[in-house]
C-alpha cells in the first residue's frame, strides 16, 4: 500500500514539472498525513525531491550544462510557504511596477507581502522576506488588481502625472479595467478613486 501511495505522490510531483515547490498539504485531499510524510521522506532519500525548509520541498530543476540541480525558483517556494501556512501572498510595489512595465528596476532581495507577521526564510544561501500587509490589500481577487494597487501605492503622486497615467492605462484593456474597477471596490478610497479615473 505504501509503495502505491509513494508512486502516486511522485506522479503528482512529476506532472507539475521541475521547479514545483510544495508541502504535505498539497496531497491531503488524496492521502492520509502519515502516509504522505512517509512517502516524502523516501522520495527525498532517493533524491527525487529536495527538502528546502521544514515541511517545504521542490522537484529540483536539473541543468544539463552545469550537470547538477540548480537553485530553487523562489517565487514558487514563496507561494508554497504561504499556502502551507494558510497565508495570502502578493508582490511588493516594486515588483508590481516591473510586472506592469512601469519600471525596470530589479529588486536586490526576494521580498513579498503577506497577511502575517514579518518573517525571513533562508533557502540555502538565499533569503525570502515576507513583509506584513493589511488584510484590506488582499480583498481584490484578480492578480492584475493586486498588482495595480501596489503599483499605485508605490508611485504615490507620480501616478497622477500625465505620462505615467498613459503608461498605466495602457497596461490593461478596456475590459480588464472594468473588471479591475469592480474588483477593487473595497481597497482604500484614494486608491479606488484613482483606479476609476484611469478606467475612464
Amino acid at each position: 500500500m505504501y509503495q502505491s501511495i509513494k508512486d502516486k505522490i511522485w506522479k503528482i510531483v512529476s506532472e507539475n514539472g521541475q521547479g514545483w515547490s510544495f508541502s504535505a498539504k498539497d496531497f491531503l485531499p488524496y492521502f492520509k498525513r502519515n502516509d504522505i510524510d512517509t512517502a516524502l521522506f523516501h522520495l527525498e532519500k532517493e533524491g527525487k525531491i529536495r527538502k528546502l525548509l521544514r515541511g517545504i520541498y521542490d522537484y529540483p530543476m536539473y541543468s544539463e550544462i552545469l550537470r547538477c540541480n540548480v537553485s530553487p525558483d523562489l517565487d514558487k517556494v514563496a507561494a508554497a510557504i504561504a499556502k502551507n501556512m494558510g497565508r495570502q501572498i502578493q508582490p511588493t510595489g516594486n515588483a508590481a511596477l516591473n510586472y506592469l512595465r512601469l519600471s525596470t528596476q530589479i529588486q536586490a532581495h526576494c521580498i513579498y507581502l503577506w497577511d502575517g507577521p514579518g518573517r525571513i526564510f533562508e533557502i540555502g544561501t538565499q533569503k525570502i522576506h515576507f513583509q506584513n500587509a493589511a488584510r484590506k490589500d488582499f480583498t481584490p481577487k484578480l492578480i492584475q488588481s493586486r498588482m495595480l494597487v501596489q503599483a499605485l501605492r508605490t508611485l504615490g503622486e507620480l501616478a497622477e502625472e500625465e505620462e505615467m497615467k498613459a503608461k498605466i492605462k495602457a497596461a490593461f484593456s478596456f475590459e480588464q479595467w472594468e473588471e479591475i474597477k469592480t474588483d477593487t471596490s473595497l481597497v482604500p478610497e484614494r486608491i479606488h478613486k484613482m483606479i476609476c479615473r484611469l478606467a475612464q
